[in-house]
């Protein structure tokens, strides 16, 4: 239950639906492993930067990419969501996340991706230390 909450929060944070323009890297902080030990592999368009090593250029990234938008949700299925423990302190977590954008040319982004995160708790709280995100989904 509590990490899928931790889930659910994250997707929160990663949505600023009407306020994308305005999306800062402060909403999702708190959800990540503070470090450069960070490791993320994610997607947005095939010419984009696929490896994130660190939480400043996964950061610096992700809030530019989500400006561009004036309109972004990033909603993880809560129907998907599989947690797998490996200790009181680790978890596996493989989802499904809905992205929906529109940019202000009226452009649409809408792509349902496939997530896998590896949570540590640390200090009490859980935070995502790898983050592996790919899409479209093919079913």
């Amino acid at each position: 239950t509590e990490v899928r909450e931790f889930v659910k929060a994250w997707g929160e944070a990663w949505s600023p639906k009407e306020n994308a323009a305005e999306f800062t890297r402060a909403s999702i902080e708190p959800f990540y492993l503070q470090s450069v030990e960070l490791l993320g592999f994610d997607f947005s368009d095939a010419e984009s930067r696929t490896v994130f090593k660190g939480l400043q250029i996964h950061h610096d990234t992700w809030e530019a990419f989500v400006r561009g938008y004036d309109y972004w949700t990033f909603s993880p299925i809560a129907e998907s969501i599989r947690v797998y423990p490996q200790s009181d302190n680790a978890a596996a977590v493989t989802l499904y996340v809905d992205n929906y954008g529109r940019k202000p040319d009226g452009t649409e982004f809408n792509a349902r991706a496939h997530a896998t995160l590896l949570l540590e708790k640390r200090d009490g709280n859980w935070v995502i230390v790898h983050e592996n995100i790919w899409g479209p989904v093919n079913e």
